[in-house]
């Protein structure tokens, strides 16, 4: 990937011409945890790929509603290949464990028959909750407090760690954290754990085994204020700097 997401289109349909794949997982908006977007024209060339190959998509969109401007998603681009997902425990309230899946006709059926074999139903209490929500506005007002705490937040890391190296987006609930060497990004969340700051390692995170680039994720949400949050970024500052 780069800053638009997945790099190379062609490189997908290299994949689906030589292997029997038929099913392909993007988070488009606000991927974790590169924060790449695909912009408009990239997601085009997917599309057609897709179509060309018969393929299903799962369109991850669970960081999309935090985008005040979003590009148009895969499910309008090519409706009858993609299985459109997304939930409202990022977006609207950590507690409300909600998602919604958005799919052609002809898979349907056979959604409904997994979710019943695999949980039997949705909490109706909180899908009560969730649709009221929704249709009544509050949804909306909830989403536009977590963006608005989200930039402030945004611009404390980007002022705290502003002398490193880091990822980010001012709609994120992270930052994408670069390491200086010679740190390692599991030897350092291990010493950031021990002096009372939790981040994820990327090696957590990757896909193969060597995973070279260190880099850790801060999570910008995981405390209840902004004073706790600074001073957790200024543990890390600090870190980093050698003087903690």
């Amino acid at each position: 990937m780069d800053a638009n997401g997945v790099r190379r289109p062609e490189e997908l349909e290299r994949l689906l011409a030589t292997t029997e794949a038929k099913l392909v997982h993007l988070t488009p908006n606000l991927q974790n945890p590169s924060l790449a977007i695909i912009d408009g024209k990239r997601r085009k060339q997917i599309a057609r790929v897709l179509q060309r190959h018969g393929a299903i998509l799962i369109e991850d969109d669970a960081y999309g509603p935090l985008l005040p401007n979003r590009e148009q998603p895969f499910a309008a681009l090519i409706p009858n290949s993609v299985c459109y997902v997304s939930s409202l425990s990022k977006s609207v309230a950590p507690g409300l464990r909600v998602g919604y899946v958005l799919a052609p006709m002809a898979l349907c059926d056979r959604l409904r028959s997994a979710l019943q074999v695999t949980t039997w139903m949705t909490s109706p209490i909180t899908a009560g909750i969730a649709a009221r929500w929704i249709t009544d506005g509050t949804a909306g007002v909830l989403i536009g407090r977590q963006r608005q705490t989200t930039l402030e937040r945004q611009r404390q890391a980007r002022t705290l760690l502003a002398e490193h190296a880091i990822i980010g987006n001012e709609h994120a609930l992270h930052v994408w954290l670069s390491l200086p060497g010679p740190w390692r990004s599991t030897e350092f969340a291990e010493y950031a754990r021990s002096r009372g700051v939790a981040v994820l390692p990327s090696e957590n995170m990757a896909a193969e085994a060597g995973y070279r680039p260190q880099f850790v994720r801060v999570s910008l949400g995981a405390v209840s204020d902004l004073e706790d949050l600074t001073q957790g970024l200024s543990i890390l500052q600090q870190i980093l700097a050698g003087t903690c």
